[in-house]
């Protein structure tokens, strides 16, 4: 284990400010915080003292209020240690640390590029509550300049460590997280680690979901089919959301053969194709100008009553403009128009999220 993350061995509370600043890192790693300058020896010396209840001390909500502020005010004029330590006060007092005000420090902490203190926030917000995804999308913003992969790697083993009694969830926002803020190969780096045999978290159906997205999105197309053979070798077995993942990504590649045979393994497996399946397959013809093929799997929907969208209405309106064919594209926009209050719309897809 590297020296960065020994400490989040050290124990379960939050590390004091003089225990962050001592951490031993590479050269250029770490972020605005000297390993050699410890908070308690700062010239400043400026003291963090607690604000002073209003009229209303007795009530909870505006004493948490008040506390908010002052951490607030301490981040923005940049004294992230000062407001760690503030927060340390608070847990010493049994005063509750709200989720949003962890999330702060989390912001606060990417923004320094400290991977470290983000870390260690972050582990400590576990103790206490569900992150959110604000608290994984700042948690991965930290690592936006980490360039060493074994500090990558430590990172993944540790909090596999720390999260295996809860499954693989936690891992797998994290790899999303790592993936929505630009870092797909920070996100297969901890993947690939999950897989060794002495793994504290295997992979699960949703991690290797989540990687096949990551991969289809990024255009590695074989490495996306590797991990898919992986996946079934395994013993997990693939769902409507693997794919879906699968079909929607090759279908992007124009590879409508390697579509086709996902579709029938898929039926075979006794799942059913749906909306998102047949949009994919339909789009995927449609834009490779097979019209009548894309006009049949739109037939076919319609027979087994799946609930079409407005997307793929307004996909084949234009494919048919495309080919000239004006005559079936106004026939089948009068037909989007007369059923549009039934049809699925993004905000149903964001509903359903």
């Amino acid at each position: 284990m590297t020296p960065v993350f020994s400490a989040l061995h050290l124990h379960s509370e939050m590390v004091s400010v003089c225990a962050f600043v001592a951490i031993e890192v590479p050269d250029g790693e770490h972020g605005s915080v000297s390993p050699k300058a410890s908070a308690c020896q700062q010239d400043s010396q400026e003291k963090v003292t607690e604000p002073k209840p209003s009229s209303n001390e007795g009530d909870p909500v505006s004493i948490q209020s008040q506390f908010m502020l002052h951490i607030e005010e301490l981040l923005k004029s940049g004294r992230l240690l000062d407001a760690i330590e503030f927060c340390r006060n608070l847990c010493r007092e049994q005063i509750s640390i709200s989720l949003t005000t962890y999330n702060l420090l989390l912001m606060a902490a990417a923004r320094a590029n400290d991977f470290v203190l983000s870390s260690l926030i972050f582990r400590e917000l576990l103790n206490c509550h569900y992150p959110d995804s604000t608290s994984y999308s700042a948690l991965a913003k930290s690592f936006l300049h980490v360039k060493d992969a074994e500090t990558i790697r430590s990172f993944g083993r540790d909090f596999c460590e720390l999260t295996f009694s809860r499954g693989a969830t936690v891992m797998n926002r994290i790899i999303l997280g790592f993936a929505e803020t630009g870092q797909a190969e920070k996100a297969l780096q901890i993947f690939e680690d999950m897989k060794y045999p002495d793994s504290k978290c295997s992979p699960d159906k949703i991690t290797y979901n989540t990687m096949l997205a990551i991969l289809g999105k990024s255009g590695q197309m074989q490495k996306m089919q590797d991990e898919f053979d992986s996946m079934k070798e395994c013993g997990l077995v693939p769902d409507i959301i693997t794919y879906n993942t699968l079909i929607n990504s090759f279908r992007k590649q124009g590879r409508l053969d390697l579509c086709h045979i996902l579709v029938r393994e898929m039926v075979e497996r006794g799942i059913e194709p749906d909306l998102l399946t047949f949009t994919a397959l339909i789009d995927g013809f449609g834009r490779l100008g097979h019209v009548e093929k894309a006009l049949e799997l739109f037939d076919e929907m319609k027979r087994r009553g799946i609930r079409l969208s407005i997307y793929m209405y307004r996909s084949l309106v234009s494919v048919l403009k495309k080919s000239g064919n004006l005559q079936m594209a106004e026939k089948i926009l009068e037909e989007m128009n007369s059923a549009r209050p039934k049809l699925v719309t993004s905000k149903d897809f964001k509903r359903n999220k």
